[in-house]
Formats: C-alpha cells, sequence, structure tokens
C-alpha cells in the first residue's frame, strides 16, 4: 500500500467504526422517535460506503460483492435525509405510498447491477475492481453519477423545507429551534459537500485521473460528518429529533446526553382524547397565563410548564390546530394587536410599540405576520378602523 491508500483507508476505518456505533445507538431510540429511525437508516448506509472504501483501499475480497448492496442503497440517502428533514422540523412522516415510489430506483438498480455482476467476469474480478478498469469503471460512474445527482435533489428539497420553517416562523425562533436549524443545515450541508465532490471525482475518473469510489478529500469530508452527527447526539440529543426513555441505557452506551430528562420523552403515539385534553389545556393556560407575549417562549418552556412531553404538545398544536407552534403562537399575538389597533389611542401610537405590546420582537416580523393573516399591513389595518 502507498501512502495515498493507507491514508484514505485509516480514514475510511475511523469513520467506519464511528459511524456503525452511532447507528446501532440511534437505532435503539427508533421507537420513541421516528426521527431517530431516519438518522439511524442513514448513518448505518454511510457505514457501509465507509466499509466499501475500506475495503478497495486495502484490495479485500469484500470489495467484490458489497458493490452489489452499497451501490443500490446510495439511491436511498435522498429520501431519507428528506424524511428525516420533514419529520424533525414538522413531525410528519412518510407516507406508505412515497416509500413504495423512492424504493423503486433502489430496485432497479439492485437488478441492473445484478445482472452486470453475473453477466461480466470483470465484475468478480478484484484487480478490475481497485482499478476501475472497463465495464467495471464504466457501469460505476454511471450508477454513482446519478445517484449523487438524485441525491442533489433531495438535498435541495431538504434545504426547502429548512426555509419553509424558518418563514413560517416569521423570525420569532427560539434558542433549541435555531440550534436545531444550525445542525440541520451543518448536516444536509455535508453530505451536498460530499455529493459535489464525488460527482467531480467521478467525471474525473471517467478520465481516469483518479479512481471511484475512493479519495482522501471525500474521505476526509465524510468523517466530518460522522463526527457532526456524534457531537450532537451526545451533547443536543433532543435537537435532532431524538427522543430517550432509558437512562441506564444511554449511561452504558455514552452517546447520549445526561442532560435529556427520560420523562419527558415517551411513546409519540396519542388518541384523540389525550389530544383533546392537552388542546383544552394550552388554551386555558394561553387564555389565563398569556404566554404569547413573552419574548423568550418556545415550545420547550412551554412544554416544562405545563408538564407535557414536547413532542406531545407539538403534535398536538400540528393536529388539531393545522398550525406549527409558531403560526400558533403568533394567532394569539395577532388577535391581541388587532385589539389594540382598533382602540382610539391607537391612532397615535407607533405601530411598532403596539407591536411590541402585542409579543412580537420586530417591526418585520409584525408586518409580516399580521399582513400574512389578514391581508393587511398593521397600518392599513389601524387605518380602517379609524377613517371616519
Amino acid at each position: 500500500m502507498n501512502e495515498y491508500q493507507i491514508i484514505t483507508a485509516n480514514l475510511s476505518l475511523v469513520s467506519l467504526s464511528i459511524s456503525f456505533f452511532l447507528s446501532l445507538s440511534l437505532f435503539y431510540s427508533r421507537k420513541q422517535s421516528k426521527p431517530s429511525g431516519y438518522l439511524a437508516a442513514l448513518i448505518l448506509i454511510f457505514s457501509f460506503i465507509f466499509l466499501l472504501r475500506f475495503s478497495v483501499s486495502i484490495k479485500a475480497v469484500s470489495a467484490i460483492y458489497l458493490p452489489i448492496f452499497v451501490f443500490p442503497s446510495l439511491y436511498s440517502i435522498g429520501p431519507i435525509l428528506f424524511f428525516y428533514t420533514r419529520s424533525t422540523l414538522f413531525f410528519q412522516e412518510a407516507q406508505k405510498k412515497e416509500s413504495q415510489v423512492y424504493a423503486v430506483p433502489i430496485g432497479i438498480v439492485f437488478c441492473a447491477f445484478l445482472f452486470l455482476f453475473f453477466r461480466y467476469e470483470e465484475f468478480k474480478n478484484l484487480e478490475s475492481i481497485i482499478l476501475q478498469t472497463g465495464i467495471v469503471g464504466k457501469s460505476s460512474s454511471i450508477i454513482l453519477i446519478f445517484a449523487n445527482i438524485y441525491t442533489s435533489y433531495f438535498c435541495f428539497l431538504s434545504f426547502r423545507l429548512i426555509k419553509l420553517y424558518a418563514e413560517e416562523s416569521v423570525f420569532q425562533l427560539g434558542n433549541d429551534e435555531l440550534e436545531r436549524l444550525i445542525w440541520l443545515r451543518s448536516f444536509i450541508g455535508l453530505i451536498s459537500t460530499c455529493v459535489i465532490l464525488y460527482l467531480v471525482l467521478l467525471i474525473l475518473g471517467l478520465f481516469s485521473i483518479v479512481l471511484v469510489p475512493v479519495s482522501p478529500v471525500e474521505g476526509l469530508v465524510q468523517l466530518i460528518l460522522v463526527y457532526l452527527a456524534l457531537f450532537y447526539v451526545i451533547r443536543k440529543p433532543n435537537l435532532m429529533g431524538i427522543h430517550l426513555e432509558d437512562t441506564k441505557r444511554i449511561e452504558a452506551t455514552a452517546l447520549l446526553s445526561q442532560e435529556v430528562s427520560p420523562s419527558k420523552y415517551q411513546k409519540q403515539a396519542l388518541t384523540t382524547d389525550q389530544r383533546q385534553k392537552i388542546k383544552n389545556k394550552l388554551e386555558t393556560f394561553m387564555s389565563e397565563e398569556e404566554a404569547f407575549l413573552e419574548e423568550e417562549i418556545s415550545i420547550q418552556s412551554l412544554a416544562d410548564r405545563l408538564q407535557i412531553p414536547q413532542h406531545h404538545l407539538s403534535m398536538t398544536i400540528n393536529i388539531e390546530f393545522s398550525q406549527n407552534f409558531f403560526q400558533w403562537i403568533n394567532q394569539y399575538r395577532i388577535e391581541r394587536a388587532k385589539q389594540l389597533l382598533v382602540q382610539p389611542e391607537a391612532k397615535f401610537k407607533n405601530v411598532l410599540n403596539i407591536g411590541l405590546e402585542a409579543g412580537f420582537q420586530s417591526k418585520a416580523a409584525f408586518n409580516k405576520a399580521f399582513k400574512k393573516t389578514t391581508g393587511q399591513t398593521p397600518t392599513e389595518f389601524r387605518n380602517s378602523h379609524h377613517s371616519s
């Protein structure tokens, strides 16, 4: 092995060890949190990619058979990433029909690769795989190019979901929500970087400048990706949509934060009656305490005060009010602003001050939320009620 291959092999081995351990830990929490299941699946796929990279680097026999499973699995990275982002932000799981549709490319690639494997002897030749010569090199490049283009499409969709979430919150983001967005942007951004690097390397591979699928450059990016996931799982698992209940398991694996309260994260399923009780409790609390006027109000702080698991609270707001948390909070603020704007003394008040009294933290957020709901700016609404 030359120095180039040693570096690649070491990067792959470290990434493989961490990612496999991480995927197992996330797998154990999937029953308490659907996002954990999606993230575990993603990290597990990366584990097999690292295993293939390592096998190619050390010229192991496993490099002959691993592509049969790894190449089709590449077409699941994009959809799973999209499902993970959507379930983390909007608590919406993948529908059966969606899963079936996105499974089609995986099945096609699997069947195509099996055909090539049994049709051409080069696919059973380790030297042909290492050097990516002949039909092996061409077919690998085509499969990988389309896989990366396919994944890039879902990276784009995931970024759009983040943008939509941020816009719907109308800038009223709490610290947890901001950090969650940072995590998702970082995670998806690194996957997008891997996709771009792979495409560049694949194009160079067509001209026999580099070998596919190993390179220390994208191997380093993938290692950073794994360490990023490990950091968030250890330090801030709730930001990733991870909910756990077994503290002994947490301590034993040393992968999850001790700050997570297991009593907060119970099974997510809620009956209609349970949701209705939470809804009634919410409406009473907001009416009596007027928590929407607080600057630092967040779904976590509200859940703590009501002693309701955060994901149960989010689920109830999503289903019973057909809104996310920030839309729901802003609804109360807008109603308060409307009451203030129609008062006689409102004619002489600054619109920003009225917005601040209603719970908004900026004029831009106030104007955007108010117009989105009423079709008028606060000034237009005020003028229409004081025109006489």
